[in-house]
């Protein structure tokens, strides 16, 4: 870590630089100027912590670097000061900062070590700082960025058709009481877009003759690569309770029940039912 010597007239300005660029580490030594110190309170939603007059570490962090969020040109708001040390003369103090140092730029958290002591006064003042190039996006950027990946996503999936056989095609292979497993066979899937699907999962919906309806899923996630066009063998899994009658003995087909809709999963990303086709 790259550590910076500054005149004390420069330690603030040198401290919004690095707040609002992602530059190596800065350091300044220790200075005699003290200042009168302020308290964490909570301001206005979305205002950050804000300074009220107090003499203690933590205080005296959070009105450093408000002060200089206040004549920046970059948008900052402090979010939180955590006490990483202190004797009770010597202490430091991580203040983290919500800042977008560049309109187009996402909003990022990022954080700053300040070296807090007390003077020959007893008042705890500011001796310097060092902050790293680490960053993390604020939790509303990663939450709008999901947003819009699922968007993405879900558009994707939105397209790809899924046909079943008209013959039904299906059989009962693993009849349990916790679990039971069916296969159909022969299921067309088609990709149109321009993007390989990973980690897919295709979801049913089974109705039997009595009106039971119960939910099944792929035992095993699916492949499709851009402009896929291709029948497969599903097995699937369903935890709910089937009756043994609705079939005639494992391993032969499913009498009485037919599949009425199907969707799509990835990840946390789910489409509307479908209603099926056959081919």
């Amino acid at each position: 870590m790259k550590r910076l010597y500054l005149p004390p007239v420069v330690v603030l300005v040198a401290l919004a630089v690095s707040l609002s660029a992602c530059g190596e580490g800065d350091e300044t030594p220790p200075t005699d100027e003290g200042s009168p110190g302020a308290t964490v309170t909570s301001g206005p939603p979305g205002d950050g912590l804000t300074p009220t007059q107090e003499n203690t570490p933590r205080a005296e962090a959070i009105r450093k670097v408000y002060e200089l969020a206040r004549h920046s040109d970059v948008p900052m708001k402090i979010l939180e000061a955590q006490e990483l040390e202190n004797d009770g003369t010597y202490a430091k103090e991580r203040v983290i900062v919500s800042t977008r140092p560049k309109p187009e730029s996402s909003w990022v958290e990022k954080h700053v070590d300040l070296t807090i002591a007390k003077n020959i006064e007893g008042v705890w003042t500011l001796q310097g700082f060092v902050h790293t190039d680490d960053f993390k996006y604020t939790e509303a950027e990663e939450a709008r960025q999901k947003a819009q990946e699922d968007a993405r996503i879900l558009n994707i999936l939105s397209h790809v058709r899924v046909e079943f056989p008209a013959d039904g095609g299906w059989r009962i292979f693993d009849l349990s009481g916790s679990e039971t497993r069916f296969e159909v066979q022969k299921v067309r899937m088609v990709n149109p877009s321009d993007e390989m699907i990973r980690d897919l999962f295709l979801w049913v919906e089974i109705q039997f003759e009595n009106g039971l309806l119960i939910n099944a899923r792929d035992v095993f996630s699916i492949t499709l690569s851009n402009r896929d066009d291709r029948e497969l063998d599903h097995v699937f899994t369903t935890t709910a309770s089937i009756p043994r009658e609705y079939a005639s003995g494992e391993d032969e087909n499913i009498t009485g029940a037919k599949i009425t809709n199907w969707w799509l999963a990835l990840g946390d990303v789910s489409t509307e039912k479908r209603q099926v086709t056959v081919q």
